[in-house]
């Protein structure tokens, strides 16, 4: 993705739960920070399932198409206006009091929502999609079959943040983001990782006081001393790390803030433990760009990241589409 439209259109998915409460207030911290780059926000709510069964009583079932019947756009109308456009028109005002840059634009539809999502992904040029996670544990955090599943298996071109529950929803401001983390191979998504996290981390300020870069040397690879190229891992790791230093100091990121980071084993443990270690408030991983390239971050690595790091966001940068 070309620099200036990273983190520049923004999609976010609302319903009145806590937890988009919590991607509000997310949002509310990062998108007044990024000034004039931030150019559209949408705040979307889709009306599905739920909606539909919980009204067919009023409907006329004798209709050919049911959402086509003259009682059940009424009805819609009337729910749209009492329940849904007031919760979405207080937090576009919310979003927008705080000083981002655009104002937000309100969007309901209805269908389902993973559809929708991608659709309004692809025909809006987002760049960024924002959701909240459900659930208490890694359990029950992300279920195959969920939203959430489905849009990190989905062939998006945008970034995916997974806001965590340390976006306190009381009426608390949320917390700033002062330590990043991001894990990096030799997978070009990596490079875009690094690259929306320099730029977050630029728009942020003095408040960001480190970028942590972890290269994980996966544990099936710590038997051979040469990798299949011929080259040391070693001196791999240390290849990788320094291309990720010039990446974020060419973006103007303080070499003083980076800690630059090497780890053997499971990538997962990895990447957990130093998120806890460190402090990290949000967590960057590039998503894998296609099957057969050997990358430390597949979507299993990325799935399972965001499945048993329930309080900090996490951010998966680059397209799934298959090339």
């Amino acid at each position: 993705m070309d620099k200036e439209k990273i983190l520049s259109r923004f999609l976010l998915p609302l319903d009145q739960s806590r937890y988009s409460a919590r991607v509000v207030k997310f949002a509310g911290k990062l998108l007044p920070a990024l000034g004039p780059r931030c150019q559209e926000v949408i705040l979307l709510h889709i009306l599905a399932g739920g909606y539909l069964s919980s009204h067919l009583k009023n409907v006329d079932l004798r209709a050919k198409f049911l959402v086509d019947s003259a009682r059940f756009k009424a009805l819609r109308a009337e729910y749209v206006n009492q329940e849904i456009r007031p919760f979405l028109d207080d937090h576009a005002r919310a979003i927008k009091d705080l000083g981002t840059s655009c104002s937000p634009e309100v969007s309901i539809l209805d269908g389902d929502p993973s559809h929708e999502i991608l659709s309004v992904v692809s025909s809006r040029g987002i760049t960024t999609v924002m959701m909240g996670r459900r659930g208490l544990n890694a359990l029950e955090g992300i279920i195959f079959g969920s939203l959430t599943d489905a849009m990190l298996h989905s062939e998006m071109e945008a970034s995916l943040y997974i806001v965590g529950r340390g976006q306190d929803d009381g009426g608390e401001p949320a917390p700033d983001i002062k330590n990043i983390l991001v894990a990096v191979d030799e997978d070009n998504h990596s490079i875009e990782a690094l690259q929306e996290a320099g730029i977050m981390a630029g728009a942020l300020g003095e408040g960001i006081e480190r970028i942590i870069v972890l290269n994980v040397v996966d544990i099936s690879n710590l038997a051979y001393d040469i990798d299949t190229e011929g080259k040391d891992l070693a001196g791999k790791t240390r290849d990788i790390l320094m291309n990720a230093k010039r990446v974020l100091c060419d973006l103007g990121v303080p070499e003083e803030k980076l800690v630059m980071v090497s780890r053997g084993g499971r990538a997962v443990d990895c990447i957990i433990k130093e998120a806890d270690e460190r402090d990290a408030d949000i967590i960057f991983l590039g998503r894998r760009s296609r099957p057969g390239i050997r990358s430390l971050i597949p979507g299993s690595v990325a799935r399972n990241v965001v499945a048993r790091s329930t309080d900090r966001t996490v951010a998966l940068v680059g397209s799934m589409k298959r090339v």
